[in-house]
């Protein structure tokens, strides 16, 4: 070990160790620099800890097919990491923890049987199998984050005083102690098959004020003969300096699994970019409620697909670190579902660099037909649907440029299916401009044509002398065939399409468990999720996309719903290829239960017979009502096979499906729109975010959509705003204006695409604020409704002011505004995204970031149909359990408005679902109350909680 760290050392001091500066690339696995480690497994303490059984499928690549006997190793480098757990009840990722809480995970670290020891024994059991390593599995510890607000820490030094974290000195004491206390014990452990690299730095972001005990914990740590490590946030401070404060090997997170409302894979594309500019390796992330859903392995699949060569190409150039949370890696390897295993198989490949993968879409490789074209970028009727996307300036020959002048695409998916959204990957560079508006009109069979939505402008990342976003549209489900994609308007400018992607429809019974019964031999099921996949057969191979059968005769699927769901109706596809033996069936019946013992029948639907190859959808559909389970019953046609390759189960017509609302109490927010005016009162910042007059986003980019009242002639609008970097507020990348005469239809005006004007500016370096207009000016157009819509978010962002501009007078002084999404709010589940009528339902027992929490007082949500409406049932979709103190509520009361002031009686529910009994967990469920039909335009819906109440979706029907 001692001869290792010299040369390591020797290593780091030669000036030609550069294997990615700034202009050059990623940081690169396998090197002397990383411990020779490609793939960093991160293992983070939890409740009963780690055992060797549980390293087992981290430590080898194990095949089921062999009965889960070990093949090949696996991932090469760990790290040890505690995030929660403490006695105190505080993190050690940002919070004061004490020497007590420090020392418990030290002692936690070094048990027995346990952590560094069970991954010890799991390596020399695997080696007696497939041999010794190479060299011993390199080991990083992590140094509990010392926050400056911690005063009473306790002594390290043994001189009689507690160290005080907010004096110099104090925090330096408690790093240098635990490194020494975290060497000692390893040297005293004699592990045999793992060496101590280094150290982590837990805090993801090193801002100025944390730059100088960073630096003495690298030279400390170095003086001892170990190296540091840092995984950051994605862009986070200091990302660009961390060789300058001595960390030896960084990885970014791209955070891509963790994004608030809809997951933009162009986050990987700039975090790969981020990653090549700083030098730093990449992580891989799975989603916090695991991989085990359509949406999980699809966010997975992202980024291993992602980094291939002919996309960002970090799966071989790069070191990367693997964030699981706890242990759902290993939960894939041991899931009876195809499906999973299978994504536990890419992981492998990937690791070992050999994994040549794409997500599957409905679109991938679909036929097309792009006009008018123009130079310099010619179609060959592949670039837009070959699941390549433009990842730097190098690949731009992959994109299409047309006219804009009736520019469009249509595409042809091969056969009718269900679609909901249509995503278009755009760019933007010197001569070509992202399509202001871009409209999507689909048709069935019949070539009648129908406007499914539109999308204005995409979320921007500059790549360079590139930019690119996706454009996307979404809209209720529906059956389509031919997809008619085009830029409204005749002027003479000139776009970049990249690719369209058309994903599969999500749906209750996504992930779904089910049995068919009785099977056919000739059509296997290789994946376990053929009929929740969203992918269809083909006519050369039916079993392509793993099809699920029926015999001749009379059969059955039986379906179990991955969480309760009101439910409005269920959708079959069922194949028909007469040449092949496979005809539609002759009539299906379904049945409905909510608790799997008493079925209610639902309907029966007669499919209709259809000439040639292809197949058909079968709508039956069901009065709204919560379902677990769907049994579905099919006779075939005399002497013929039914097949069935998809089963989608959508709910009712939701009236409150992505309306607005508001909360009672509002969750607290760190720079709050105190009264809902303070965007156009007039009043500027004049100190930055300090001074109470800026509203704050971390992460995101807001849209400020004002209504100026009336219609009027506007040349141009402004935002203003602070940045320069102290407390880790910038200005975003981009500043796009569109107008609108209704508030539905909306027109691009232009783009601020330069450095803000700055105005005033105080301090220096990272240290310095910037008071700054971002400013668009344009020809004069009518508008009542005027967008400011933001791009590129680097840290916080502070907006001050949105003035509207008529020939240079502000039109929007007092003006009402909307803005989207929230204030960053400073409570652990405050809502960030609208996320309680945005239709996206949590596909687990717990998925953070899609549930709204409160745990004090008694919660109103007040929703706002936008019209009158007829209603008779409103529900709420929680979480209870027990688990984590999550209960569902004592009772809701539901309460309906024409004017949203006077409102007529309460309706209220005490009836509950279950919650299990013994050791408490976190179950879903719905609250619904009914009542006889009446028009109203708001509803109140209020809660007596018992616990934490966390609250997952409000649907009215």
């Amino acid at each position: 070990m001692k001869t290792r760290l010299i040369v390591v050392i020797v290593v780091l001091a030669v000036p030609s160790f550069s294997p990615a500066q700034d202009s050059g690339g990623y940081f690169p696995g396998g090197t002397e620099q990383s411990g020779f480690s490609h793939d960093i497994m991160l293992i983070y303490g939890r409740p009963g800890g780690w055992q060797r059984d549980h390293f087992l499928p981290y430590v080898a690549y194990l095949d089921k097919k062999r009965g889960g006997r070990p093949v090949d190793w696996f991932y090469d480098g760990w790290l040890f990491l505690f995030y929660g757990g403490a006695p105190s009840g505080k993190d050690y990722i940002s919070q004061d923890t004490t020497k007590a809480d420090w020392e418990f995970y030290f002692n936690a670290l070094f048990a027995r049987g346990q952590y560094i020891d069970a991954l010890d024994q799991c390596i020399a059991g695997v080696e007696e199998i497939l041999g010794p390593r190479q060299r011993t599995a390199p080991a990083i510890l992590m140094i509990p984050y010392p926050s400056p607000q911690q005063k009473n820490f306790g002594d390290v030094d043994g001189d009689g005083k507690t160290e005080d974290f907010s004096v110099p000195g104090g925090r330096e004491k408690a790093v240098a102690w635990c490194i020494a206390e975290l060497a000692k014990r390893w040297q005293a452990a004699g592990y045999r098959k793992i060496d101590l690299w280094g150290f982590y730095w837990m805090n993801e972001g090193i801002g100025p004020a944390d730059e100088g005990i960073v630096s003495y914990a690298a030279h400390h740590i170095h003086q001892a003969g170990y190296q540091l490590h840092w995984i950051p946030w994605f862009n986070a401070p200091g990302c660009g300096r961390w060789r300058e404060l001595g960390i030896d090997f960084a990885i970014m997170q791209p955070n891509y699994a963790f994004m608030k409302g809809r997951r933009d894979p162009q986050r990987l594309i700039e975090a790969a970019h981020l990653c090549r500019k700083f030098g730093m390796g990449i992580e891989i992330e799975v989603p916090f409620d695991g991989a085990r859903s359509r949406a999980g392995r699809d966010n997975l699949l992202g980024y291993l697909s992602f980094g291939s060569d002919d996309l960002c190409g970090y799966m071989k150039n790069a070191a990367h670190a693997y964030y699981q949370g706890y242990r759902h890696i290993g939960e894939l390897y041991q899931s009876d579902r195809p499906a999973d295993n299978a994504l536990y198989d890419a992981l492998y490949r990937f690791a070992k660099g050999t994994l040549d993968t794409r997500t599957e879409h409905p679109s991938s490789g679909c036929t097309y037909r792009a006009a008018p074209v123009c130079a310099p970028y010619a179609d060959d009727g592949r670039k837009l649907t070959d699941g390549l996307l433009v990842t730097d300036e190098a690949q731009m020959a992959r994109c299409v440029s047309l006219a804009g002048a009736g520019a469009h695409v249509e595409l042809d998916l091969g056969s009718a299916r269900s679609l909901s959204e249509i995503r278009v990957h755009v760019l933007e560079r010197e001569g070509f401009s992202f399509p202001g508006r871009l409209e999507a009109l689909v048709s069935a069979a019949d070539g009648q044509w129908r406007k499914a939505g539109e999308s204005w402008l995409p979320p921007v990342s500059q790549l360079g002398g590139i930019a690119g976003g996706f454009m996307c549209i979404g809209f209720p489900p529906l059956e389509a065939r031919y997809v008619r994609l085009s830029v409204p308007g005749d002027k003479p400018a000139r776009f970049l399409l990249d690719e369209i992607v058309v994903p599969a429809v999500e749906s209750f019974a996504s992930d779904a468990a089910y049995q068919v019964s009785p099977p056919h031999p000739r059509f296997p099921d290789p994946s376990g999720c053929a009929l929740t996949d969203g992918l269809h057969a083909r006519a050369d191979n039916l079993a392509a996309r793993g099809v699920s059968w029926l015999t001749p005769g009379k059969g059955c699927i039986e379906m179990k719903l991955a969480r309760p769901a009101f439910l409005g109706k269920v959708r079959v596809h069922a194949v028909s290829f007469p040449d092949d033996g496979v005809e539609l069936p002759r009539v299906l019946h379904m049945s409905v239960s909510a608790n799997g013992a008493s079925w209610t029948p639902a309907g029966s639907v007669l499919p209709r017979p259809l000439s040639g190859p292809g197949g058909a959808y079968c709508d039956i559909a069901v009065a709204p009502r919560l379902v677990t389970q769907i049994r579905i019953e099919a006779e075939a046609q005399p002497g013929k096979i039914a097949v069935f390759d998809e089963v989608e189960a959508h709910p009712g017509d939701n009236l409150a499906a992505r309306r607005p609302y508001i909360l009672e109490p509002q969750h607290l927010v760190h720079y709050p729109d105190t009264d809902n005016r303070e965007l156009t009162d007039g009043k500027l910042t004049e100190r930055g975010f300090g001074d109470g007059r800026t509203v704050g986003w971390h992460g995101l980019a807001p849209t400020v959509a004002v209504d100026l009242g009336r219609e009027q002639i506007i040349d141009g609008g402004r935002l203003h705003m602070d940045g320069g970097g102290h407390g880790a507020v910038n200005f975003p990348a981009r500043l796009d204006l569109l107008v609108s005469t209704d508030g539905l239809s909306w027109q691009h005006l232009g783009a601020c695409k330069d450095d803000p004007q700055v105005v005033a500016e105080m301090g220096s370096g990272e240290q310095r604020t910037q008071l700054a207009w971002m400013a668009v000016n344009c020809a004069p157009a009518s508008a009542r409704f005027v967008k400011f819509a933001l791009s590129g978010p680097r840290g916080w962002v502070m907006l001050s002011e949105a003035e509207v501009l008529s020939q240079g007078r502000n039109v929007a002084a007092d003006a009402p505004y909307t803005i989207a999404p929230p204030p960053t709010p400073k409570e652990k589940y405050g809502d960030t995204a609208a996320l309680l009528t945005d239709g996206s339902y949590t596909v687990s027992s717990f998925s953070e970031g899609r549930m709204v929490g409160w745990n004090k007082g008694e919660p109103r949500i007040v929703v706002d149909l936008q019209a009158e409406r007829e209603i008779s049932q409103v529900a709420a979709h929680l979480l209870g359990g027990g688990g984590a103190g999550i209960f569902f509520p004592w009772q809701m009361t539901v309460a309906t408005s024409l004017d949203g002031r006077t409102w007529g009686p309460d309706r209220i529910t005490a009836e509950r679902p279950p919650e299990p009994e013994g050791s408490p967990r976190t179950v879903l469920g719905y609250l619904s109350v009914s009542f006889p039909p009446e028009r109203a335009r708001f509803l109140s819906v209020k809660f007596k909680p018992r616990g934490w109440l966390m609250v997952d979706e409000i649907e009215v029907y």
